[in-house]
């Protein structure tokens, strides 16, 4: 009896595993959807709300940064990069 309940399991599993394999591989066969409906028209803008740091706001501006300020991306050799 214990063995039929183990081999049940083994066919369960690899019929699941099967099952999982080809769902994935249809999955990625179909071509997704143009999320893109027509021309864009810069005239109409839509502001997000929610997409802004809570302190990004005018009273921590501080202005322009100096010319000769060294950015986080500036600073970092980019042979240290490859």
């Amino acid at each position: 009896m214990r063995l039929l309940s183990v081999r049940l399991q083994q066919t369960a599993l690899t019929l699941i595993l099967v099952l999982f394999g080809i769902l994935s591989a249809y999955s990625q066969s179909i071509p997704p959807q143009a999320r893109i409906a027509g021309a864009i028209d810069d005239s109409i803008r839509v502001t997000l709300k929610g997409n802004t740091h809570p302190l990004a706001r005018p009273e921590f501006d501080r202005g322009m940064a100096p010319d000769d300020h060294a950015y986080a991306a500036d600073a970092a050799p980019v042979e240290a990069l490859a």
